[in-house]
């Protein structure tokens, strides 16, 4: 799962700054929320047990979907399909913009190249429907993802909606060498 570590320090020890967000932030958040209305165009993918991301062409907007060790529970109980309400302790949806933002996620043989971000956005927010099913050995599955009206903030105040995203059937998990 992406750190939100910094966003709960800041809230757990009232030690960063409060400021209203200023033209620049609200202007990333609208680029951000433009983008995400692209994102069923965006390259998808996945691995482990379970992240899944969507990304633009250049890799500088992203989103992520983590589902702690769904593609394991998926062998253990068989096929997942549940609807979450956001915020939840159980999944979690994040945004980003930056540079190689998904440059070491699911990297397996090449080198990663050092990801940027210099905003993230975590969602408060909507619905995540989730539906994995196990396939081969554990803990590999397909995970398919919808989310909507998902509603994502900086814990600064300075929010967008996401009405729609989807990372479609994408293979997750860890498999043998």
């Amino acid at each position: 799962m992406r750190p939100i570590l910094t966003i709960a320090a800041c809230a757990l020890l009232a030690a960063c700054d409060a400021q209203a967000p200023d033209a620049a932030d609200q202007a990333a958040a609208a680029a951000m929320a433009d983008a995400l209305r692209a994102a069923p165009g965006w390259i998808t993918g996945g691995c482990g047990d379970v992240l899944l991301f969507g990304r633009n062409a250049n890799d500088t907007r992203a989103f992520f979907v983590n589902l702690p060790d769904m593609a394991t529970d998926s062998h253990n109980l068989g096929r997942i399909r549940h609807t979450y309400t956001l915020p939840s302790p159980d999944v979690g949806i994040s945004a980003e913009d930056g540079l190689r933002l998904t440059s070491t996620t699911c990297v397996g043989m090449r080198p990663p190249q050092n990801p940027r971000v210099t905003r993230s956005w975590e969602a408060v927010s909507g619905t995540l429907t989730v539906d994995v099913v196990p396939t081969g050995s554990s803990p590999s599955a397909t995970a398919t993802v919808t989310a909507r009206n998902v509603v994502f903030s900086d814990g600064a105040g300075l929010t967008f909606t996401a009405t729609s995203l989807r990372v479609p059937v994408t293979s997750v998990g860890f498999y043998p060498p």
